[in-house]
């Protein structure tokens, strides 16, 4: 037997900045080729409460290179929901990326959340694609106020507010005084049970 050492002819490999001129402003760094789905929860909701919308997406591509996309930068999204500042959670499995973000509905009458658009780039046609998720239904309602009575008291000459005052009747009414205390001592009463329990071993 003899030995050899056999090696293949070069292979030369052309690799190509992603082009920054058409880039759509969804493009957060998909390359591949990529579907979105949006969820939502809760779906009935006041104005001002948190809004949870967790968008997935799914393709054949590198999901390392998948950033959030800046929903903010979503004219309809944004003009319906204020989008919070912090970052959105992000889960990475074999074949999604899921991120997490809380929004805030700014009005009633949104009756969905508006479909999310991201854009990715395709290498084999050398092209940027945009997909966009499907509406997800939502109900928005007005948000409970407390009346000018229940918050200041305006009897006197002057203003009041009357939020954290003592409160005399009713079941948020503080009561004080030392024979509202319970007593909470412990006695031991010896006999025969106790006895065994305290003398034997385990």
């Amino acid at each position: 037997t003899e030995k050899f050492v056999s090696s293949s002819a070069p292979l030369t490999i052309d690799i190509r900045p992603v082009p920054s001129a058409g880039q759509p402003a969804s493009f957060s760094g998909a390359i591949g080729r990529f579907q979105v789905e949006v969820d939502a929860n809760p779906k009935i909701l006041r104005v001002g409460d948190p809004l949870s919308v967790t968008l997935t997406v799914r393709g054949e591509g590198l999901l390392e290179t998948v950033h959030p996309p800046a929903l903010e930068q979503q004219d309809r999204l944004a003009q319906d929901f204020k989008v919070q500042a912090d970052p959105p959670a992000v889960k990475t499995d074999s074949d999604a990326k899921t991120f997490t973000y809380t929004l805030r509905p700014r009005r009633t009458g949104i009756r969905e959340v508006s479909p999310i658009e991201m854009a990715y780039f395709d290498p084999d046609t050398q092209r940027f694609q945009v997909v966009r998720s499907t509406p997800v239904p939502l109900r928005v309602d007005a948000t409970s106020t407390l009346p000018v009575s229940e918050v200041m008291d305006l009897s006197g000459e002057s203003v009041k507010s009357v939020l954290g005052q003592e409160l005399t009747e009713g079941i948020l009414a503080n009561y004080d005084g030392a024979d509202l205390l319970v007593p909470q001592g412990f006695q031991i009463h010896p006999g025969l049970f106790t006895g065994l329990l305290l003398g034997l071993p385990p």
